[in-house]
């Protein structure tokens, strides 16, 4: 079943009867991408008011990556922002 895109609807069945179809939903059946390498800053392309950051990717799943989502922690105050 991985690998494929499916459609589905759903509806709740109880001792009347049958509802009404839930709007269709898509998903994804695929094994998850492998993790990146750990990502290292370019200081030869950084300023002072940009970092530039450079990993190798992950290796797609069943479905392509798509794109990469980059987390920032705030050391003094442990916060994490995307």
């Amino acid at each position: 079943m991985t690998g494929g895109l499916y459609r589905l609807k759903v509806s709740a069945v109880n001792l009347i009867g049958e509802g009404d179809l839930s709007n269709f939903v898509t998903i994804a059946m695929a094994k998850p991408a492998s993790q990146p390498t750990k990502p290292t800053v370019n200081r030869e392309l950084s300023t002072l008011n940009s970092l530039f950051i450079e990993w190798k990717e992950g290796t797609p799943g069943d479905i392509p990556i798509d794109g990469y989502l980059l987390y920032i922690i705030d050391i003094s105050s442990g916060v994490v922002t995307l």
